[in-house]
């Protein structure tokens, strides 16, 4: 055979195989492609949460730093330089969170003074974001025992602990349905997270009021009435703006 016939016979395989590997891939290459179409929704609107959630965490943060600049700038605080710093620490620090909770994270004064903890634990020693993940990661358990979450720790506003202790007083005894209007009114003012708080408010509610406050299933089963309950929601909302502003 003629070397001319030879690269001809060669040229001809190649083709065939090329043509039965392209029929034995399209199928995979076809589903490969509807995937992707598939998922681009899902990406597109987890890009838009993202950046909502960015833009409320951004006025959390700058309402916080206006809120203590003085205090912020007499002691030496160390800010982030900007939100997206905070939030890439927020999320480091609290892998397990959902995305929207990065915003009651961010509206908690605490996490600021946090921050500043660990940008002079990095400028006094060799420390970095991936040792401070190890650290708290290590000693999250002993935190937790050493300090028992509080109401005013769930409370995102400046005066959580003269709040809780005006709530004390004007609502002794509140149990059952009363301290999930409690709960609501919290929550309606902006000063308790609206998801995934019920639990912990009830727990610290158990934990720090001298008077049995019922089940939990008392409070968070029940349904709220736009007729019989609105008044004194209102009521409650009333008196605590009274408690964050006195007139």
């Amino acid at each position: 055979m003629k070397e001319k016939d030879v690269f001809q016979n060669v040229k001809d395989q190649l083709l065939e195989s090329s043509e039965r590997i392209n029929h034995i891939m399209a199928p995979a290459l076809e589903c490969i492609n509807n995937f992707s179409l598939n998922w681009e929704p899902i990406i597109q609107q987890m890009r838009e949460e993202w950046e909502r959630m960015r833009e409320e965490c951004s006025i959390e943060y700058e309402g916080v730093q206006s809120q203590f600049n003085a205090y912020f700038n007499k002691e030496g605080m160390i800010s982030p330089k900007d939100v997206d710093e905070f939030i890439e620490w927020l999320i480091n620090k609290n892998p397990d969170i959902q995305m929207r909770e990065l915003i009651y994270e961010a509206k908690r004064p605490y996490n600021y003074n946090l921050f500043h903890e660990y940008k002079v634990k990095c400028l006094k020693e060799d420390w970095n974001l991936a040792k401070e993940i190890r650290y708290w990661e290590k000693n999250n358990d002993d935190t937790l025992k050493a300090k028992k979450e509080t109401l005013s720790d769930l409370i995102t506003h400046s005066k959580g602990i003269e709040i809780v202790e005006g709530i004390k007083i004007q609502y002794k005894n509140i149990r059952g349905k009363r301290l999930k209007l409690l709960l609501l009114a919290f929550q309606e003012l902006g000063i308790l997270p609206k998801e995934r708080i019920a639990q912990r408010f009830y727990d610290c509610c158990k934990s720090e009021f001298n008077w049995d406050i019922a089940s939990y299933q008392a409070m968070n089963d029940y349904k709220f009435n736009d007729v019989t309950d609105k008044p004194e929601l209102c009521e409650m909302k009333q008196y605590l703006e009274n408690l964050i502003n006195p007139k």
